[in-house]
């Protein structure tokens, strides 16, 4: 199945080939920690599954930027 990029990320990014990878994770409770998944990257899928984990924002890094996106902003809702 073909990874598919939000039209806020590639908005975001310049690209619908963007693959940022997620190097942290934000709930409320603990705040932020590293990526529970190491090398997981950010796609509408993965934004879906961190988002019913209890995650709100993640921390990810694409060519020489790091950038916060709020997992509901990603998905559009």
């Amino acid at each position: 199945m073909a990874l598919t990029v939000t039209p806020y990320g590639e908005r975001k990014f310049g690209s619908t080939n963007a693959r940022p990878r997620i190097r942290e994770v934000y709930d409320s409770t603990s705040g932020w920690r590293d990526s529970p998944e190491p090398g997981l990257r950010l796609d509408e899928q993965s934004a879906r599954q961190l988002q019913r984990r209890g995650f709100t924002a993640v921390r990810v890094r694409w060519r020489l930027r790091t950038v916060e996106i709020v997992l509901r902003r990603y998905l559009g809702e």
